[in-house]
């Protein structure tokens, strides 16, 4: 979650440089004619421009907005050419980058929640496994080892991932029973 939120702040943190860059450069310039009304994508007010960088960044018309822009500058045989690189270098950075950014961490978020889930699952299996066992047997409860407990799990239908680790433990259990033999016979009973 903290990650989402300090790339949702980088992202919004991005779209508001460029969109101040946007009103120094291009502010006031997209007033072509008289006769017709300013294009609604503009930069003439801050927010207007960070509606315009949104827009930009959904690759929502974001070719006209940068005609637009070559045309307030004279257009493609003068120094309009040149403006066109602010435009890519939005596009490609915010569209390309930072968004499919956003987009795998918040899928990565989701699959993370999503194995939290089935882990949280098994694990109420394994102990809905273990207290029907323990009602079945009562008068195992009081004298049987846990480990007794835990073996009879594949009688009540224990989830086969239990049945897998006691098998381990077992092994594991046999092993440090032949170490303490080898180590010192008179140890084991």
């Amino acid at each position: 979650m903290r990650s989402i939120i300090s790339l949702l702040l980088l992202l919004f943190l991005f779209i508001m440089i460029f969109a101040l860059l946007g009103m120094q450069v291009f502010g006031g310039k997209f007033n072509f004619n008289d006769n017709q009304d300013k294009p609604r994508q503009n930069f003439d007010s801050f927010w207007q421009a960070l509606l315009t960088v949104f827009q930009i960044l959904t690759g929502e018309d974001w070719n006209v907005v940068m005609y637009d822009g070559i045309l307030a500058f004279g257009g493609v045989g003068s120094f309009g050419a040149v403006a066109c690189i602010y435009f890519i270098i939005l596009f490609i950075c915010g569209n390309y980058i930072l968004l499919n950014v956003f987009l795998a961490i918040a899928v990565d978020n989701l699959a993370d929640a999503e194995s939290l889930t089935t882990i949280e699952k098994e694990e109420e299996e394994e102990e809905d496994g273990a207290q029907d066992a323990n009602a079945l047997n009562p008068q195992d409860n009081n004298n049987s080892s846990p480990c007794r407990q835990v073996q009879n799990l594949h009688l009540f239908g224990a989830h086969p991932r239990a049945r897998v680790q006691v098998k381990k433990f077992e092994s594991k259990k046999a092993s440090v029973r032949m170490l303490s033999k080898m180590i010192n016979p008179r140890w084991i009973t």
